[in-house]
């Protein structure tokens, strides 16, 4: 029989990262600083709970001291997976509360797993034109649940969801090396959204992709176009996750 520990482990982080609302690995690395005052560190259990209607709940018990990128110990997750993580530890013979839960969402983990498209203004976003605007509309029925916009552009993109600013960082979504990847970012949208119909409103920037680089401040640097890639992802109480994407039906 264990006796008990005090405090809980804190801090509890996957790769790095104390936000796993958009996690774009399928096993990750764990990482939590221990509690403070407790001895060495033999073993550390690990609570896995489905978001789903069911709540399933999993619990692996890995003998290690570490406490920094500890490998992830359970199946791999899969993509659109959502729940939370807790962790607790064993030291010398007693055991701690366990940590905090954190929320867990498992992003796209293959291209798959996407069914937004690339959309870019059939007339005007020229270099020189004003910033383009693209707008779309979705419907939510009844019983949702939770919500998640993937949100990605060849440039830089402010989202607006029924006028309300999606997310507060800036010049989205960030640098990257165009010619290998490109990054995108998740939000969780779910109290942005109503039952009928939702409007969405992204204003497209030159940012990196299109703006002046370099000491001759070129432009065009790696293309010519902006375009858009978003993907919404809502989760209903009956089980279903429905998707939408930019696509043709989307206006500029």
């Amino acid at each position: 029989m264990l006796s008990a520990v005090d405090a809980a482990p804190r801090q509890l982080r996957l790769e790095r990262d104390d936000d796993a609302t958009c996690l774009g690995v399928a096993n990750p690395m764990m990482s939590w600083r221990r509690p403070a005052g407790a001895g060495a560190q033999q073993a550390v259990q690990v609570r896995w709970t489905d978001a789903g209607a069911g709540g399933e709940r999993r619990t692996w018990r890995v003998e290690t001291e570490e406490s920094v990128f500890v490998p992830w110990p359970g199946e791999p997750l899969r993509s659109g997976q959502r729940g939370s993580l807790q962790v607790r530890s064993e030291h010398d013979g007693g055991v701690s509360p366990w940590s905090e839960p954190l929320r867990v969402h498992v992003a796209p983990l293959a291209p798959a797993d996407w069914t937004a498209q690339f959309i870019t203004p059939a007339v005007g976003g020229g270099l020189d034109d004003p910033a383009p605007v693209l707008t779309g509309q979705l419907l939510v029925e009844p019983g949702l649940v939770h919500a998640r916009l993937l949100l990605s552009a060849l440039g830089t993109v402010r989202m607006l969801l029924n006028s309300r600013p999606v997310g507060t960082d800036v010049l989205t979504p960030g640098w990257t090396s165009y010619q290998h990847r490109l990054r995108f970012h998740g939000y969780d949208v779910t109290d942005l959204l109503t039952v009928g119909r939702n409007d969405l409103h992204a204003t497209l920037g030159n940012g990196w992709y299109r703006g002046a680089l370099t000491w001759d401040l070129r432009r065009d640097l790696y293309g010519e176009h902006l375009a858009l890639l978003a993907q919404l992802e809502l989760s209903y109480a009956d089980g279903r996750t429905v998707l939408h994407g930019t696509d043709e039906t989307w206006q500029a």
